[in-house]
């Protein structure tokens, strides 16, 4: 199954691999995402690659924070948090310290940082939503 057939899938609101009805509370049943499934499905359309799982790219840490940097990411996105990361955002954030200081300092997105003070229990599902809301967060890129 294409990209292309995949998004046409969830847009239908059908699993793309059994073809079952998605439940009726899946996100894929809102009128902005079907619109953006199709919108995304025509945009792959012609790319008659297959769906295929990603790759895990091996390499020391040194390398996975320079192909984050080539891509145009944070340098640590998605590497484990030290707990001295931890400690680090626990104090400053206790401290008032704006989030996009403390992202450039432990070299993370702020949405990362939302997400691991909600995990921390320093930030409630209310306030990581209105920082969202305030901040604009959008989905990054669909990379080709």
């Amino acid at each position: 199954m294409t990209l292309s057939e995949t998004l046409k899938a969830l847009a239908n609101g059908l699993h793309p691999l059994t073809g079952e009805m998605l439940p009726e509370e899946s996100v894929t049943h809102q009128p902005a995402a079907i619109r953006l499934l199709f919108a995304l499905a025509e945009e792959f359309a012609g790319d008659d690659g297959e769906l295929s799982p990603p790759r895990r790219r091996g390499g020391s840490l040194d390398e996975k924070r320079q192909r984050n940097l080539d891509a145009g990411l944070p340098a640590n996105s998605g590497l484990p948090w030290s707990e001295q990361d931890h400690a680090l955002l626990h104090d400053q954030y206790q401290a008032g310290v704006n989030l996009s200081a403390l992202a450039e300092r432990l070299e993370r997105r702020e949405s990362a940082l939302v997400a691991r003070l909600q995990s921390m229990g320093l930030m409630s599902d209310e306030q990581a939503a209105m920082y969202r809301v305030l901040h604009k967060a959008v989905l990054p890129p669909v990379p080709r």
